[in-house]
């Protein structure tokens, strides 16, 4: 529905691409700041969420977002999240926003907590 795929994703990190859909784009015809701030969402829990083995999916929610904006974005944006610390339990992102010319569009920090029973791929249970 938003358009979104996943480029990269390996420990640590997470690409994901949002193509130009024409319901999230405002008024003026720049993709709305609240698709922006979810490319963010997705791509900073992501980074936190890899796991190499397919049979362990890892899942995490949003605790804080912050989406500051640079420039428009009249087509589609690439997001590159990139997990930045954390423990067994909370980790926080950075994302970084650009448009199809590589210009940056937004930057993000994001805190998420993995879901109850899950925790950072290779930690021990608690």
């Amino acid at each position: 529905m938003c358009g979104i795929r996943i480029v990269e994703w390996e420990a640590g990190r997470c690409a994901i691409e949002m193509g130009s859909v024409p319901h999230l784009m405002n008024s003026s015809g720049v993709l709305a700041g609240a698709a922006i701030a979810a490319a963010v969402d997705i791509a900073g829990s992501l980074s936190g969420c890899f796991s190499p083995d397919p049979q362990r999916r890892v899942h995490a929610v949003t605790l804080s977002l912050t989406t500051g904006y640079v420039s428009a974005a009249t087509g589609p944006v690439r997001a590159v999240g990139s997990r930045k610390g954390g423990g067994r339990k909370i980790f926080n992102s950075t994302v970084d926003v650009f448009d199809a010319a590589g210009d940056l569009v937004a930057t993000g920090q994001g805190t998420f907590r993995y879901i109850s029973g899950e925790r950072q791929p290779g930690s021990k249970p608690a």
